[in-house]
């Protein structure tokens, strides 16, 4: 299947259940306990973190590294394997695991500095939808946990470092990003071939649910007239496709999916949708099969998604590059510490978001120097910290802000400054394009 929304969709099938592959020979509540168990494993790994995070649990060991003066005990990486299968406790996947404990901290440094918090309601409400998700009770989750010598109050603090970490990457990062009508415009042209199925295909949406009596529910809906997006959006538990109004993207014949599935969205004929529910190892589906010739208005949804995501990938992975450009990094090794070395970055966006950690950027609309000082960054302008005096004016007048634009830099307020000047002042390396000028 060819997906016109991206990868990490849940294809529907009996061989690919949500939320994750099971074998089908495990019991029903062995499969519970199989998915929290990677539900907790991949908070971890993905995080980068282990039970550092918990002062509780620091041992006074062999120090690893430090991150801007703060210690990584070998002793953490070691915790955090045990997690891990054996094929995966090697000396690559150790490194691996300390360069993803080293961005964690970065990134929960970062968040502090910043301010943000994360509420033990917040937390109570993640765990609640893990529950859910996974069909298991408290005491089961404790049961689970114990059994890798984690408790529920450590598992708390993993939850709420995870969370915070998505409240930074949300403030600093995912709500700066846009998408212009143009970039959905261009991206139209050139990829409009993607949105007209081969022969014998098909350009399907579908709206997945739990049971067949919903399933019914919908389709009485569609027959009185009702939106079939609109429905996606309310009902369907696929939660990629249900943003853009339940497009998966084309089917082929050839496509490894749940047969029933396919069969009946390869049955249908243009604008058609199922009149009974279709039932896979996912769920009960009511599946819609699209005009096979998309206009732009249709696609929209579908493309201006892909490219935010797109997009909002690019500019966290700056900014992570930027804090790893402004922190001071030790490694412990048997021959001595090794300070990592603070490259150039390959970029302005990183540049800009390892200045937007070190400084804010005070301006006020429509002034000639605030334009000129925003102009050097481009693009990239959305990673700085950035303060407007015209509608945060009590903020500028409290921080004594009386001229633009103006950069607070530790204790200190500079005006307008070259980007060779707001390196030498941050400690932030030049991009390379401009370093080798």
């Amino acid at each position: 299947m060819t997906s016109d929304s991206g990868a990490g969709r849940v294809h529907p099938g009996a061989h690919t259940p949500p939320p994750a592959q099971v074998p089908p020979q495990i019991s029903k509540f062995h499969r519970k306990q199989w998915i929290v168990l990677i539900v907790s494993i991949l908070i971890l790994v993905a995080a980068g973190i282990a039970f550092f995070f918990t002062q509780s649990l620091r041992p006074q060991g062999t120090i690893l590294a430090t991150v801007n003066g703060v210690p990584i005990y070998y002793e953490d990486i070691d915790a955090t394997l045990a997690f891990l299968p054996d094929s995966y406790r090697t000396p690559e996947q150790r490194q691996s695991l300390l360069n993803q404990t080293i961005d964690m901290r970065l990134l929960t440094q970062e968040a502090q500095r910043r301010g943000i918090e994360v509420q033990e309601s917040t937390v109570d409400a993640r765990i609640e939808s893990i529950l859910e998700d996974t069909g298991n009770s408290p005491p089961e989750l404790r049961l689970i946990l114990a059994g890798k010598n984690l408790t529920v109050q450590q598992f708390r603090s993993l939850i709420s470092d995870q969370l915070l970490v998505e409240s930074l990457g949300q403030q600093a990062v995912l709500s700066r990003v846009s998408v212009l009508e143009e970039e959905i415009s261009t991206s139209y042209t050139e990829r409009r071939a993607e949105f007209v199925p081969p022969e014998n295909g098909a350009r399907i949406s579908h709206i997945l649910v739990e049971n067949e009596s919903t399933a019914r529910e919908v389709i009485a809906a569609l027959n009185r007239g009702e939106s079939f997006r609109a429905l996606a959006a309310t009902y369907s538990l696929d939660s990629e496709s249900k943003i853009i109004g339940g497009a998966i993207g084309i089917i082929l014949p050839s496509d490894s999916i749940d047969e029933t599935f396919r069969n009946a969205a390869l049955g249908l004929r243009e604008n058609q949708y199922t009149k009974q529910p279709i039932k896979t190892g996912a769920g009960y589906h009511v599946i819609l099969r699209n005009p096979d010739i998309s206009s732009i208005e249709e696609v929209r949804d579908i493309i201006q998604t892909s490219l935010l995501r797109r997009k909002q990938a690019s500019a966290f992975a700056a900014f992570l590059e930027g804090l790893r450009l402004g922190a001071e990094v030790k490694i412990y090794t048997a021959s001595g510490v090794v300070t990592v070395p603070r490259r150039a970055p390959d970029s302005m966006e990183a540049f800009a978001a390892c200045v937007g950690t070190k400084a804010t950027l005070y301006t006020m609309p429509r002034n000639d120097a605030v334009e000129r000082q925003l102009a050097l960054f481009g693009s990239a302008t959305p990673l700085l910290t950035i303060v407007d005096c015209e509608t945060e004016s009590t903020r500028c007048i409290a921080d004594n802000i009386r001229k633009f634009p103006a950069w607070a830099i530790e204790n200190d307020i500079e005006g307008e400054s070259s980007l060779v000047q707001l390196s030498e002042l941050t400690s932030c390396a030049l991009p390379l394009m401009i370093a080798s000028n």
